[in-house]
């Protein structure tokens, strides 16, 4: 059984930053997080492996010469669920890739990720009754976007 928690997003990307620290320092990256951010509602582990999985790619597949700049915010889309996004400055993804991001096993770099990340992001998401995108601008940067019960703030 999961345990549900109500979670803050800023408070879930410090845990993650703190995971992936020694990346994040090695790298250079700079996780930018809107101060606005909402709390959700799901299992705390899943959420931040959902978090995790996403950031820690942005830095492994960067393909520019840019240090990693990854930008987190929200939207409401509806009075049930939040829009999140995660922007980077990778470079982005090659368009053969997409069609099968989300796949379980599919990586564009075998020597940098094992496929199971991103498939891991789409269960948890779908999980909770959302869904999840990436929108790409190659030689810029990809937009993770993915839906989440929102919890009011009240």
């Amino acid at each position: 059984m999961l345990i549900l928690s109500f979670n803050s997003i800023p408070e879930i990307v410090r845990k993650v930053e703190i995971l992936l620290s020694n990346l994040i320092s090695e790298s250079n990256a700079k996780v930018i997080v809107d101060k606005e951010l909402p709390r959700v509602s799901g299992h705390q582990g899943l959420i931040t492996q959902l978090f995790q999985n996403i950031i820690k790619n942005a830095i492994n597949h960067n393909n520019t010469e840019n240090d990693t700049i990854i930008k987190i915010s929200s939207a409401r889309k509806d009075k049930d669920m939040l829009s999140v996004s995660i922007a980077d400055n990778s470079g982005g993804i090659p368009d053969y890739i997409i069609p099968t991001l989300f796949d379980l096993f599919a990586s564009s770099d075998k020597n940098k990720g094992s496929g199971i990340g991103l498939a891991t992001c789409k269960k948890i998401v779908t999980h909770y009754g959302g869904e999840i995108c990436v929108d790409v601008e190659e030689g810029v940067g990809s937009t993770f976007n993915f839906t989440f019960p929102y919890l009011s703030p009240e």
